[in-house]
């Protein structure tokens, strides 16, 4: 099997990267792409004579289709304009991606440890440059079973490096023919944090609302559809109900907010005299933001939050007036231009529920910048609009990364998405209720309070940063020109 595998290299790892995205929602096959990551490693230690590079490339590439695949869907809401440009974005981001995975490979391709050291430093690097993009990283595989728990204590980047290690760690020992007491050792490593942290999830005395109208994007501004959807989250507000907190999706309002002082005044009264976080677009003289609006339990209202974390692409184009040359324009650009960057998400008293950290769609993806908050929150609030992402993968991607944020900072997680998923989440990463995909509706669920403030609070990307090093010296200590390990027969 092996020797047919390292005949065909290229298409041998295609295939292990694509089997390895399977673990990823909505398919959650962990238990499948582990050992595709063994396999790679073994077939990596196997044959140093493959062109290394070329043959991580091929690797990321089959993980990327498969992981991102849902980045054809924003093409396709108006599919007549931008339908074409779909296979393309896929393929260029997937190879990009694959690209960053491959290139640290050639500084010391023969080490046996720089598969491993190439892709953890990739997993985190593509957290960053270019604004980032972590999205996918392969950490979340884990985000459904107890191994997840690491996150926090080492965060999702320093979970990526930790897989890997110990996929490095299975393959030399399978490579060697000794593989029981390290596969137990393994295991003992990985259900380590759920051994270790086990606190008590509490549930408080306040209870949020969440509203899900069920907006899809490609009617969520037609004028004959967008007033049915704000009435509709309307009714769901104002169903009886002992509530503390109302939250809308990411832009919920049909009409900029500076134009919507009668829609806001329907908003106060349907909520009761409850506070309501709603999303809206505003602008301020030639600045156009996309925003989280409080309204108060006295009916006024006010932004709090402007998104600070744009999509490229989406939100904005980079190098604007390049692409403006050739008519084309950010997949959500309703303003003429792209929407203007906000100043950092803080955390705002938002009362009767406490601190919150709003969050608007994309920028929960970054754990880096969730992180970076000196004031804790008691709950972090995610407003979203996952009707641009289809209705198999990204929404309950997107999903699983908030999970990882719930668990790294141990501080529950509400999300309200347009379309789906919505939900209520523990700081322990469990779903308390949801809304599914495509349903319209609303819940009620008691709120979770906090646990004690995590490692990963307190240490950041430190551990990941110690876990690269650790790969790092081992590729530097590899002789030059030899795998460094000896295969027992």
């Amino acid at each position: 099997m092996k020797a047919w595998l390292l005949q065909t290299p290229k298409l041998s790892f295609l295939a292990l990267g694509a089997i390895l995205a399977l673990g990823h929602a909505p398919f959650g096959l962990w238990y499948i792409a582990f050992p595709s990551l063994v396999i790679a490693q073994v077939l990596w230690l196997s044959a140093p004579q493959i062109r290394r590079a070329m043959t991580v490339w091929w690797f990321g590439l089959g993980y990327f289709l498969v992981t991102m695949n849902w980045l054809v869907e924003p093409f396709l809401i108006d599919i007549k304009i931008t339908g074409w440009m779909a296979p393309f974005a896929l393929a260029a981001m997937s190879g990009g991606l694959a690209m960053l995975w491959a290139i640290p490979v050639r500084l010391r391709a023969q080490s046996p440890y720089m598969l491993s050291f190439s892709i953890a430093f990739a997993e985190c690097l593509r957290g960053y440059i270019l604004t980032g993009f972590p999205w996918g990283q392969i950490g979340y595989i884990w985000v459904e079973t107890p191994v997840a728990l690491w996150a926090a204590f080492i965060g999702s980047y320093g979970l990526s490096a930790l897989t890997l290690i110990a996929a490095l760690a299975i393959a030399s020992v399978m490579f060697a023919r000794r593989t029981m007491v390290l596969l137990a050792l393994i295991g003992v490593l990985f259900l380590l944090p759920s051994l270790f942290h086990r606190p008590q999830i509490e549930f408080g005395d306040k209870t949020v609302r969440i509203v899900q109208p069920n907006a899809t994007q490609s009617q969520k501004w037609d004028p004959e559809y967008s007033m049915v959807f704000f009435q509709r989250a309307l009714d769901y507000t104002g169903r009886a109900g002992d509530v503390d907190l109302v939250i809308w999706p990411e832009s919920s309002v049909p009409v900029f907010l500076n134009y919507a002082e009668d829609l806001m005044a329907e908003i106060a009264l349907f909520a009761q005299g409850k506070p309501v976080l709603v999303g809206a677009l505003r602008f301020q003289e030639d600045a156009y933001y996309n925003s989280v609006v409080l309204v108060e339990q006295n009916g006024s209202y006010a932004a709090i939050y402007d998104k600070a974390h744009l999509v490229p692409f989406g939100e904005y184009l980079p190098f604007g007036t390049v692409f403006e040359w050739f008519g084309l324009s950010a997949l959500a650009d309703i303003v003429g231009g792209g929407f203007d960057t906000g100043a950092m998400s803080t955390v705002v008293a938002v009362e009767p529920v406490g601190p919150v950290l709003p969050l608007i769609c994309y920028e929960a993806v970054f754990p880096q910048e969730v992180n970076a908050h000196a004031d804790r929150a008691d709950l972090m609030v995610q407003l979203t609009n996952d009707g641009w992402f289809g209705n198999f993968s990204g929404p309950s991607q997107h999903l699983a990364q908030t999970q990882m944020r719930a668990i790294e900072q141990g501080v529950p997680l509400v999300r309200a998405a347009n379309t789906g998923i919505s939900a209520v989440i523990d700081p322990l990463g469990r779903i308390v209720q949801k809304i599914p995909l495509n349903e319209q509706g609303f819940i009620d669920v008691p709120l979770p309070k906090p646990i004690a403030a995590t490692v990963y609070t307190r240490w950041g990307e430190r551990s990941v940063i110690l876990l690269l090093c650790f790969l790092g010296f081992l590729c530097l200590i590899t002789p030059k020109g030899t795998l460094g390990l000896t295969r027992h027969t």
